[in-house]
């Protein structure tokens, strides 16, 4: 908790000194703080760090990424910035459920099977069916 409190004023000094800098037309800006030393609040994760949950589940870092507007979201964009290696190429995304699990789509065209990639990609929320589009090359 103090931890929390403690990065949550780093955040605010941060922002603040991200903004005097570009008044001062200051082109590297160098974080006050790692945001991946923040614990996750809630859920699954509850009480570990978002560097930890990018080494365990980093499907779930971006769900909280894309879904969640400000506070843990808005530090989990922030690492996901400062770490930009710790998202896999959509290729390398590895599926989390279903009779492919464990499987990666590059993994599963090198199979011959594309048709479920295509699919996935037409008829897959979230975020598997976004890196099925990308992989495929699609917009959406």
């Amino acid at each position: 908790m103090i931890l929390q409190l403690m990065a949550s004023i780093a955040y605010k000094i941060m922002t603040s000194y991200k903004d005097q800098a570009k008044d001062n037309s200051a082109e590297d800006l160098t974080p006050l703080y790692d945001v991946g030393i923040i614990d996750m609040p809630f859920g699954k994760h509850k009480g570990k760090t978002i560097k930890v949950i990018a080494e365990e589940d980093v499907e779930y870092l971006e769900w909280v990424a894309e879904t969640i507007k400000d506070g843990i979201g808005a530090d989990a964009r922030e690492f996901i910035e400062q770490n930009p290696n710790v998202i896999p190429p959509p290729g390398k995304y590895v599926l989390g459920f279903g009779k492919h699990k464990g499987s990666s789509l590059e993994d599963l065209e090198y199979e011959g099977k594309e048709g479920y990639i295509e699919w996935l990609a037409e008829n897959g929320a979230g975020i598997p069916g976004r890196k099925a589009k990308e992989y495929l090359g699609l917009n959406g």
